[in-house]
């Protein structure tokens, strides 16, 4: 799967969820567009994309992973309980799952590593 697909994927996975009420309506120039114009920044994470998970910031993020890609959901809320974290989480999840294995779609109850951090406030 080559990462333009992927990343179509993500924004359609991204206007079907619940998340994207909370965008403006430029959402996809903001958010996708800049990774697919400069997708040579960083060689292991493609893009970082800021959500909203229940009511608390998260992350959605496409690392390269070996010869593929891997899409990891950043959902500090869960750990709360939240059930709204935890049903747009699995919304988004689902709909990556037509096109990648279920095990290249993980959702975590924490916030990224830094790094992460790092290339988020790089990108703002």
């Amino acid at each position: 799967m080559k990462k333009l697909e992927i990343l179509r994927q993500i924004e359609e996975c991204l206007r079907e969820s619940p998340v994207a009420e909370s965008f403006s309506s430029d959402w996809r120039a903001r958010l996708i567009e800049p990774h697919r114009e400069h997708p040579l920044r960083s060689p292991q994470i493609l893009t970082i994309i800021a959500v909203c998970f229940g009511y608390k910031e998260g992350w959605i993020t496409l690392r390269q992973a070996g010869n593929g890609f891997m899409v990891g959901m950043y959902a500090p809320e869960l750990l709360r309980g939240s059930d709204a974290a935890r049903n747009e989480t699995n919304t988004i999840k689902k709909c990556l799952d037509k096109i990648l294995p279920a095990h290249l779609v993980q959702i975590r109850a924490a916030t990224p590593p830094q790094e992460l951090l790092r290339k988020l406030e790089q990108a703002a």
